[in-house]
């Protein structure tokens, strides 16, 4: 008889896939992307350079169509590739390389620098199980170490809403907020504060007027506001 291999949750597959990486090359950043994804053309070199670009860098996050606060714009209808790489190439041609740091990272896709987690060490699988909230608290506890979070606004995928986790949803982000509010109680504060402030607010009108003003917008595009 085959013996069965033990269903991991989220959070754990992703900290198995960390460990695993980290044992092949221990002096490698790290990529989480979820498979519900479809990346545009220099995504992640976009992503690197903002890492690359301070020491203080932690975590640094693309922007997407569904990814809360790290929206751009959404789809009428879903996309073609090239359709992505439209959106994709307004935004290397019109947004700024580093923007204001940020109390946390999206794990849709979020880059990670392999300093940052020698130094703290990857995600609570055990508080998080199934996910919603993992890299949340990830964030935190990197930021009490003085390490920073952002977003690379050139670096664009596109997310399949709400496909991770289906129906499971809801209640995974209920207990995953509980958790995290639990553990850091000026989270939500802090969150506001960050996407809300003015800068971020002028980037993000900014970011808004340039993908509505394109020559090269299709049909389908429709620019977004972040928050």
């Amino acid at each position: 008889m085959s013996e069965k291999t033990p269903i991991l949750g989220f959070s754990a597959t992703i900290k198995k896939r960390i460990n695993y990486a980290l044992n092949l090359r221990p002096d490698s950043d790290i990529l989480i992307l979820n498979s519900d994804t479809i990346v545009s053309r220099w995504w992640l070199k976009e992503l690197k350079l903002v890492a690359k670009s301070s020491d203080e860098v932690g975590t640094v996050t693309a922007v997407s169509n569904a990814a809360g606060p790290f929206s751009v714009h959404t789809f009428s209808s879903p996309p073609s590739l090239s359709e992505i790489n439209v959106v994709a190439d307004v935004l290397r041609e019109n947004a700024p390389l580093v923007s204001p740091p940020l109390p946390t990272g999206h794990g849709f896709c979020m880059y990670i620098k392999g300093e940052l987690i020698d130094d703290i060490g990857v995600f609570d699988s055990h508080s998080f199980p199934k996910g919603y909230g993992e890299e949340n608290d990830f964030c935190m506890r990197a930021a009490r170490r003085g390490w920073k979070h952002t977003v690379a606004l050139r670096s664009f995928v596109y997310h399949h809403r709400n496909v991770s986790f289906g129906s499971e949803k809801d209640s995974l982000l209920i207990h995953g907020r509980k958790v995290v509010d639990q553990r850091y109680p000026d989270y939500t504060r802090l969150v506001s504060e960050s996407f809300g402030n003015e800068d971020f607010t002028k980037l993000k009108h900014y970011i808004f007027e340039s993908l509505m003003s394109t020559g090269k917008g299709e049909k389908n595009i429709k620019a977004k506001s972040m928050i």
